[in-house]
């Protein structure tokens, strides 16, 4: 049988040879094929096969007869192949070609009721792909004039992927069997026709159909009927002088995206691109090709949220941000998420509006221009031949930065890269940066309702801050000096619980403040906040700080602190930068009994008694020492309620002293060693406390130690070098 099937089919693909044609064309000295001009073909040729065959075998199957169909369709498309006149000079040797609709059955029926010997039928399908050679070849007429078309296609085999599925269904008296199986396949063999053309149309389109009928295969008596179709639509064509160019508006180079309130909203104002059709030759000439412009967005940012806190992380979205907006493209028809613009109509020119929905949305525009007679031309920039995709913003640094905001924070010739993190100011202290990269810095942060790009050559420390305390220090014109972004020069920005990850450890990802980010190469490392607190009791552990440890199988060192303020260590240990601190905690009633009344106590009538007893100038038992103190005790109290403005202004400047202190050791500054060395005026030290009190006598002349100089700095041979904010640098 499949003897038989293979005979069949062989017959019915390979066509007879075709008659000797000749034509006239020039030749160059090296008798090589020369190009008529520099035209080439483009286009598809379309080859569709039917044909079918019944008849009774002669010998091999004398059971039944024989019954095929067969329906085949080839598609080759031609770009650019050259015309050539020289027949043995393939115009392109990989002109691609795809089968489609391929369907061929055969069935051998034996005669009604008989069935010693079998009833058998094969369902077969082809598919694929491959590529052939396809020349073009002129035949002029006596007068040289080209009247006709030589078209040769010939498969390569090398390159065809073409696959045939099987089904063969064998039916006896006692059974039914299926075998079904795959195998390799050619495509179709070799085609050669000659068509009428035109010259001055340079167009080729029609069909040439072939039909014969087929007496016997292989020896069998098999007739059958062919017919071939060959549908041929063609354009011969010059190198286009048309071009598209891109024109960005005049304020493209300066342009700045920005973000709305949420990702759905448009922010600032939008970057308008014109794009025209023109002729390279004669660009200011007045052009009558129109064509329809496809704009795209390519390689669109789809950071989550609109800038590095908004809005909070669990609520972000991922959109594209950069889009064409219906509402602003009416002449254009938005489709892809608001990737993709087209033109309505053909035009000599269109113009899209492009919106920016994020402070760092970056891409890429390209514009294809569909001409009315088919040809594609991909727009360029203007002035830049070679640059076909417009980026958005003007990058020419490529760091996803917009150039003009570079330019205006003094670092466009630096040329850096987008997770850079080396801000130097303030200088000498231990490692420059402060985890937040370039492009975070430019892209940006929301600080009390108000968006802020940060400036690349300073450093900034952020600050959870629920109890104001940092920010009614650095407010207050008593004490400002002593705040800790007057002694450290470090920028503070303040966050709330909308605009971070949440109060805790580091180990479980909170405390960033840079959580919106997805694009890695612009992100240096997750950035930790200082949480500052104050607690009103005499000493106790954060909230959640014992549970932390727990979960992170750590074991807690210390016991619970008793101190005016304490900066309790994360799950890491150690000083350095933010993301080692737990939490800092401010304990005014600590600072209120440990400094104020201390000193306050020397004016008491107590107090000489006290230091007799301390002196052993005289004796007193336990119920008298208890009985004094407490009317120390009452007498501070009623004194400090008599001089509630000084009360008011010494715990203002303890609490600014206490969290200059604590603050710094959130970011590594360690202790003097020993407590007494380093500068007086240091925040750190102990110093200022025996230059701010050197005698009694002192004291009571100025209790509330108003008249003293307080602390304004960290020492620069001990403390200042130690500062280090970035916790990519601490890593």
């Amino acid at each position: 049988m499949r003897r038989i099937w293979l005979g069949l089919s062989l017959a019915v693909l390979l066509l007879g040879g075709a008659s000797a044609l000749t034509s006239r064309r020039p030749q160059s000295q090296n008798d090589q094929p020369v190009p008529l001009d520099d035209s080439f073909w483009t286009g598809t040729i379309t080859i569709e096969i039917s044909q079918k065959g019944r008849g009774i075998p002669d010998s091999s199957y004398p059971r039944g007869s024989l019954e095929s169909e067969e329906s085949q369709v080839i598609t080759f498309t031609l770009d650019q192949v050259p015309r050539l006149y020289d027949l043995d000079k393939w115009g392109n040797d990989k002109v691609p070609f795809v089968i489609k609709g391929s369907r061929r059955t055969l069935k051998v029926v034996p005669p009604d009721g008989n069935y010693k010997g079998c009833r058998e039928e094969m369902r077969s399908t082809k598919s694929g792909s491959g590529t052939a050679t396809v020349n073009l070849t002129p035949e002029a007429d006596d007068e040289g004039k080209p009247v006709k078309i030589r078209l040769w296609i010939s498969p390569n085999p090398d390159d065809e992927n073409v696959t045939q599925k099987s089904s063969w269904v064998t039916t006896t008296e006692e059974s039914t069997k299926t075998q079904n199986d795959e195998t390799k396949a050619g495509a179709v063999g070799n085609r050669e026709v000659v068509v009428p053309f035109d010259p001055d149309q340079r167009s080729l389109s029609g069909e040439k159909t072939k039909s014969h009928t087929i007496e016997k295969q292989n020896g069998e008596n098999l007739p059958g009927v062919y017919n071939e179709i060959i549908r041929y639509d063609l354009t011969l064509s010059r190198p286009s002088d048309i071009e598209a160019v891109i024109i960005p508006f005049s304020g493209y180079e300066d342009w700045i995206p920005e973000g709305g309130k949420d990702e759905d909203t448009e922010g600032g104002f939008p970057i308008v691109v014109d794009v025209e059709l023109r002729l390279k030759s004669k660009p200011d000439k007045e052009i009558s090709e129109k064509a329809k412009f496809k704009f795209e967005l390519i390689d669109t940012s789809k950071e989550p949220g609109v800038c590095l806190n908004v809005p909070k992380k669990d609520k972000a979205k991922r959109s594209y941000d950069l889009k064409f907006k219906q509402k602003n493209n009416s002449d254009l028809d938005v489709s892809n998420e608001g990737q993709i613009a087209q033109s309505k109509d053909y035009q000599k020119t269109e113009t899209a509006v492009i919106s920016s929905y994020d402070w760092g949305a970056y891409g890429k525009l390209r514009v294809t221009a569909t001409l009315a007679r088919g040809k594609k031309v991909v727009a360029h920039v203007e002035g830049k031949p070679q640059k076909e995709r417009l980026v958005i913003p003007c990058d020419e640094n490529d760091n996803r930065v917009a150039d003009e905001w570079e330019k205006q924070a003094g670092v466009f010739d630096k040329k850096l890269p987008a997770n850079w993190d080396g801000a130097e100011e303030p200088k000498g202290q231990k490692a420059p940066g402060d985890g937040i990269s370039l492009f975070e810095r430019y892209r940006g942060f929301e600080f009390e309702g108000i968006h802020e790009r940060l400036d690349p050559n300073q450093k900034y420390l952020f600050v959870h801050d629920p109890d104001e305390v940092v920010r009614r220090v650095a407010q207050d014109a008593n004490v400002k000096a002593t705040s800790f972004e007057a002694v450290s020069k470090l920028r503070l920005r303040y966050v709330d619980d909308d605009h971070w990850t949440g109060g805790g450890s580091s180990g479980e990802k909170k405390r960033i403040v840079n959580f919106n980010t997805d694009w890695k190469p612009g992100h240096a490392v997750d950035q930790h906040a200082l949480d500052v607190a104050v607690d009103t009791s005499f000493g106790a552990f954060p909230e959640g700080y014992l549970d932390a440890f727990n979960r992170a199988n750590v074991n807690l060192k210390g016991s619970m602190p008793s101190d005016a303020g304490f900066t309790f260590p994360d799950t890491t240990g150690g000083f350095g930068s933010p993301r080692r601190t737990f939490q800092i905690v401010i304990f005014p009633f600590v600072i209120r009994k440990e400094y104020i009344n201390f000193y306050v106590s020397c004016l008491s009538p107590q107090m000489p008694i006290i230091v007799a007893v301390m002196q052993g100038k005289i004796s007193m038992t336990y119920d008298d020492a208890q009985k004094l103190g407490k009317e120390m005790d009452e007498w501070i109290e009623e004194y400090i309620r008599n001089h509630p403005e000084e009360n008011k202004q010494a715990l203002i400047r303890w609490i600014a002293v206490v969290l200059a202190h604590e603050m710094a050791h959130g970011v590594g500054v360690e202790h003097h060693n020993p407590p007494e060395s380093g500068s007086a005026a240091c925040v750190i030290g102990r110093g200022f406390i025996k230059k701010a009190a050197p005698t009694v006598g002192a004291v009571m002349e100025d209790p509330f130690l108003l008249k003293v100089a307080w602390p304004d700095e960290l020492c620069p041979d001990r403390c200042w070098s130690r500062i280090i904010v970035s916790d990519l640098a601490d890593k």
